[in-house]
Order: C-alpha cells, then sequence, then structure tokens
C-alpha cells in the first residue's frame, strides 16, 4: 500500500495525472498544497472517486474551500505523519 501525495494542482503539473496512471486499488492519495482544489474540478473528481484521498485540512482552509470539499476527508499534519506511517511507502510527485 502506498500513500500518494500530491502538491501542485493539476493545471500546473501532470503530476496528477501521472499518478493516476499508476495507482493500484488499495493504494491513497494525500493532496495538499494547490492540489486540493483537483477535486472542484468534475473532471479531476471523477478520476479521484474510486480511490481513497486525503485533503490537507490546512491548505482547504487556507483557499476558502472548506464549504466545497465536505466528501473528502480532511486531515491535520499530525494525521498526515500518522498516514505516512500506516502505509508501506509514501511517494510525492
Amino acid at each position: 500500500m502506498i500513500l500518494h501525495h500530491i502538491q501542485k494542482s493539476p493545471s500546473q503539473d501532470g503530476a496528477l495525472r501521472l499518478c493516476l496512471r499508476y495507482i493500484a486499488k488499495d493504494d491513497a492519495l494525500l493532496l495538499s498544497g494547490d492540489a486540493v482544489t483537483a477535486p472542484m474540478v468534475r473532471q479531476w473528481s471523477m478520476a479521484l472517486s474510486p480511490y481513497k484521498v486525503f485533503l490537507l485540512e490546512d491548505d482547504v482552509i487556507a483557499r476558502g474551500l472548506s464549504g466545497y470539499l465536505g466528501k473528502y476527508t480532511q486531515v491535520s499534519y499530525e494525521r498526515w505523519v500518522e498516514l505516512s506511517l500506516q502505509y508501506q511507502k509514501v511517494i510525492t510527485w
């Protein structure tokens, strides 16, 4: 099981697109930084739907998106550390 960490918006970088080509069913995604905006775009929301997705709560709040991303699990920095220990490997794209 791998925790895939994406930091940049798909409109700025191809990391999310590339990650979704290689992600396994048991893996999870952690979106932080500008990547938390990805689920706001229908294309990315649909692409992310089969996977367990976590959003870094502070980045969601900083972008004023708290009211729009309620269906996604938002995590604190402390929970992020716990997730990194829970998964066998962490890959930052």
